[in-house]
């Protein structure tokens, strides 16, 4: 009885200390974000890079997830990005029916070669 008594204890104690620990690292982010409540922003885009091919010279180009939300002037924290068929692992469990879904066109390649080209594609 006396040893399960001191298990207890021990228990009980590992548990003040992690409450401990736990409302030091509040106090850090706290701080770092100036007092403000930081909630993530919610996803709109579902990006994803592929290979296009360019109509003017017929060339294959990957354009991928980050540089179609660039030229798409997309928020990147409103964004999934999905580059190959691992990424498709973070839509698991996420309604993706009202979410709008980012592809690359020829004209994505057009001006991936052409970055001085200010030209910039609708999303469909």
């Amino acid at each position: 009885m006396k040893n399960f008594i001191i298990g207890i204890l021990i228990i009980i104690q590992n548990i003040l200390d992690l409450i401990h620990k736990f409302k030091q690292w509040i106090k850090i982010l706290a701080k770092r974000n100036k007092g403000k409540l930081v909630t993530s922003m919610p996803k709109k885009y579902i990006v994803y890079g592929s290979n296009v091919v360019s109509k003017n010279d017929g060339g294959i180009h990957f354009i991928t997830a980050n540089k179609l939300i660039h030229l798409h002037r997309l928020n990147p924290k409103e964004c999934i990005c999905i580059d190959t068929e691992h990424d498709k692992l973070r839509l698991h469990g996420i309604d993706t029916s009202k979410m709008i879904h980012v592809y690359p066109d020829y004209l994505s390649a057009l001006i991936d070669k052409n970055n001085n080209e200010r030209r910039m594609n609708k999303c469909k």
